[in-house]
């Protein structure tokens, strides 16, 4: 600013509209990118914590399965049972499943059926003592597709030195849980996630079983 007599002189200079509309359009897309980051950071802790409720309850489903094949005394899984033999490693493809599960106790039997229902599926545990009123108990687990039952036979050899005879085979129970959700997470190709359990049927009460010779 100049003096000069009784006047001031100088020069005020302000935004152009060209400079205007280049910083709305760089706020603008800092706005955007800003928004965009956190978006997708809030859906991927969403979907990270809807996996890990779905983990969660099929957690409580397969601990009270443990609990009920340990009380039992046979397994029914219908059709669904395979035996594997000495060599094999693999379950074979299309292996058969159930969706129904019978643990049969002495005084007792329990059963899981995967039940669909309007507002969606889940898991009824049906305890039905020979004396008494039956029980029922849901398990619902987040975006459950499908549940699979299989009871695995499977033959391992014993070795027995230095004993001049052939080796025999132990024939050992077990029992194979698959819970299958729904998932729409990038990560994960086949859109579902599948949780799987494998209980030994040895847990259960003793029999009668010749473990050199079943």
């Amino acid at each position: 600013m100049i003096y000069h007599g009784n006047r001031y002189w100088g020069s005020r200079r302000g935004f152009s509209f060209v400079e205007i509309m280049i910083v709305t359009i760089l706020s603008a897309m800092i706005i955007i990118f800003v928004q965009s980051f956190f978006s997708q950071g809030v859906k991927n802790t969403l979907k990270g914590t809807d996996t890990l409720e779905s983990i969660r309850a099929a957690s409580l489903l397969f601990s009270q399965i443990r609990k009920d094949l340990m009380a039992c005394q046979s397994i029914q899984t219908g059709a669904a049972s395979l035996t594997m033999g000495v060599n094999a490693v693999d379950l074979p493809p299309g292996f058969p499943v159930s969706d129904t599960i019978t643990f049969c106790a002495r005084n007792a039997t329990t059963t899981y059926t995967l039940v669909t229902a309007p507002r969606g599926k889940y898991i009824l545990r049906v305890f039905t003592p020979t004396v008494g009123s039956t029980e029922t108990k849901q398990f619902g687990v987040p975006r459950i597709k499908r549940f699979e039952a299989t009871q695995i036979w499977k033959r391992y050899r014993i070795q027995i030195f230095p004993l001049p005879i052939k080796s025999p085979t132990l024939k050992q129970g077990q029992v194979l849980v698959n819970v299958i959700v729904d998932s729409d997470d990038r990560r994960i190709v086949t859109k579902e996630l599948q949780l799987s359990s494998i209980f030994v049927s040895q847990q259960m009460y003793p029999s009668n079983w010749n473990y050199f010779f079943p």
